[in-house]
């Protein structure tokens, strides 16, 4: 069995893997590795700058590979779910 830690990483694999997360949800670079936490969207690394730059408050930056995620920041992110619903929910509130 897999120690509880690893949990969540299959998850986030799980959901970065899904068709509406294949792009970057900002500008829709294939592939994207990187993830604003709170804002719950996949980025590529350009964009990530970008949102590295409005300060964590605003967008909370991190790798999907090379950071380590606490269990309730997958939950969190992936209850959001992806970027094709993120986007046009701020689409709808506009």
């Amino acid at each position: 069995a897999k120690p509880v830690s690893m949990q969540p990483l299959a998850t986030l694999e799980q959901h970065t893997a899904l068709p509406q997360n294949k792009e970057c949800a900002d500008c829709g670079a294939p592939a994207p590795e990187w993830a604003s936490v709170n804002q719950g969207v996949l980025i590529c690394i350009e964009c990530a700058g970008c949102h590295r730059s409005m300060g964590a408050h605003i967008s909370k930056v991190k790798s999907v590979t090379l950071d380590s995620w606490k269990p309730e920041e997958v939950q969190s992110f992936t209850a959001k779910g992806g970027n094709q619903k993120v986007n046009n929910d701020l689409l709808r509130s506009g």
